[in-house]
């Protein structure tokens, strides 16, 4: 699997990125990175922590 520059990776010619991945980089944004990384904290990261417990 060809990894780009960023931390995405292609899937079927589709860039994806992994979740914490994606909390990292819209954490580091200006405008909305913290509630956007919130969200994603309180939300997909919090039942994937859940999940794997």
């Amino acid at each position: 699997m060809p990894y780009a520059q960023r931390g995405d990776v292609f899937r079927d010619g589709i860039p994806v990125a992994d979740v914490i991945q994606t909390w990292l980089d819209v954490s580091a944004h200006l405008a909305r990175g913290a509630e956007q990384a919130a969200e994603l904290e309180h939300g997909i990261l919090a039942n994937a922590v859940e999940e794997s417990a």
